[in-house]
């Protein structure tokens, strides 16, 4: 089988053209340019300049700074430059556990400090910069605007989940049209409440960007207009390879007029691997117009993530038209929490039964009951590429988990108690994961030597790492 890690874990998880934004988006990008009264954009050419510098040396010039401007050195700050396991230059200061350790956020007065260290001695020393979680605000990521004009080196930054609004990427779209992107591959956004308004500014940038690969706008309050600027920007963009724009603001359940323009992008986008589009509210058109463009013009995606849309068994028909073209190239497919019913379970069977790239399919909680799964398991049984299918969350009944149980190999009746701890304490040791198994689940199991199971009464959930 190509299911090489089973699991019950549960993987939970607007109407304007784009014509009448052109001018809009001309006036923002004039309006950046004269506001910085900066000449027309210097795009920096060649690689990213790093300049060695030992840790022990950032972390003395961070101590007398701290000791001049009158505050304690946070450990935070020592413990991201010192990590013995920090070989890529990296300065990893996110606060993920906050919720559980507030002492991990970094104030806004110790985040200024470190950047002004930063500009002021150590401008090329990091490739990245992690600043997730830590409350920035809009005043505070001026501070870290200060630092891309001077930094040559920084190719990954990380605000994540911070408090940056409005103004404060108003500031740093403005810092980033000045420098022309600097050498910055890697932008993270999400989780900020910056709105649609800067959306629309940072998606100017993006037209005119040589640099920035990978950008994350999810959850940040995009709202249609915002949407369909970043469609337009698309167009022109030759670098952009990720984007996510999960979780926008779309006010409006019938409309699905971004949905098209981002599909229209395809035609002359040639760089896009990985997109991600949850919770866009996307229906049937929406996916017939996303999945045509992707089939007829698109030859570089290759991840794209549809999850929590309202996507019915006729969108899923679109997605398994795609599927099973010669010229799909996806390899991995988010369809969780969609509407598909057995109906779109059995075309989407159709479709991986002869499908050669597709290596990752997700297919949780889209109400799937015995035939569409039993349908999955004979196609999975014929595919010889897929690696990973997720179907947690949808209703086993008997005929599909004797089909199910077949595929893996495992005994059709009877349950054997000593062979299933020992599955359970060595998925414990390979893989680190907290076991959701029942002692009276009724399920049985055996495994090849080469298998890590874990078993659960009706779900098969490989084990697999986001993208």
């Amino acid at each position: 089988t190509n299911l090489r890690r089973v699991s019950g874990m549960d993987a939970k998880a607007g109407n304007e053209t784009a014509n009448g934004f052109a001018g809009a988006r001309a006036s923002l990008m004039g309006a950046a340019l004269r506001e910085n009264k900066a000449k027309p954009v210097n795009v920096p050419k060649g690689a990213p300049v790093y300049v060695s510098t030992p840790l022990a040396t950032f972390i003395q010039k961070y101590k007398a700074t701290c000791e001049k401007e009158g505050i304690a050195p946070s450990e935070q700050v020592l413990d991201g430059v010192s990590n013995p396991f920090n070989r890529t230059l990296c300065l990893e200061l996110d606060a993920t556990n906050s919720l559980t350790n507030p002492a991990t956020v970094l104030s806004n007065r110790q985040l200024s400090l470190v950047c002004k260290v930063l500009s002021e001695g150590f401008p090329n020393a990091f490739r990245s910069l992690h600043l997730a979680h830590n409350g920035i605000d809009d005043k505070t990521v001026t501070e870290v605007s200060a630092y891309l004009v001077r930094s040559k080196s920084l190719v990954e930054l990380d605000l994540s989940g911070n408090k940056i609004g409005r103004s404060g990427c108003h500031n740093l779209t403005q810092t980033l049209l000045q420098i022309g992107g600097g050498y910055l591959r890697t932008l993270d956004l999400s989780n900020n409440p910056i709105g649609d308004e800067a959306v629309q500014y940072l998606a100017s940038f993006l037209k005119i960007n040589p640099n920035l690969q990978t950008l994350n706008l999810g959850n940040v309050g995009a709202g249609t207009r915002a949407l369909v600027f970043l469609a337009n920007s698309l167009h022109a963009n030759t670098n952009l390879t990720h984007l996510d724009i999960s979780r926008p603001l779309c006010p409006d359940k019938n409309d699905e007029e971004t949905t098209i323009h981002l599909a229209k992008s395809f035609r002359n986008n040639k760089s896009l691997k990985r997109l991600n589009m949850a919770k866009h509210r996307m229906r049937e058109h929406g996916t017939m117009w996303i999945m045509d463009y992707i089939r007829t013009y698109n030859t570089t995606l290759t991840h794209l993530d549809l999850s929590s849309n309202s996507i019915p068994a006729d969108g899923a028909k679109h997605i398994a038209k795609t599927l099973s073209s010669s010229d799909c190239k996806l390899e991995w497919l988010n369809l969780q929490a969609n509407r598909l019913t057995n109906e779109g379970a059995i075309a989407l069977a159709r479709a991986i039964e002869n499908n050669t790239t597709l290596k990752y399919l997700n297919l949780s909680y889209c109400s799937i009951t015995e035939a569409g799964l039993v349908a999955l398991c004979k196609a999975v049984g014929g595919n010889t590429t897929l690696k990973a299918l997720q179907l947690s969350g949808n209703k086993f009944g008997p005929n599909a988990r004797k089909a199910w149980r077949g595929l893996l190999g495992w005994p059709v009746s009877g349950y054997d108690g000593a062979l299933h701890d020992k599955i359970d304490k060595t998925n414990k040791r390979a893989e680190g994961k907290v076991s959701s198994v029942s002692s009276s689940s009724s399920c049985c199991a055996a495994a090849a030597a080469s298998h890590f199971l874990d078993v659960s009464e009706i779900d098969f959930v490989p084990l697999i790492a986001p993208i």
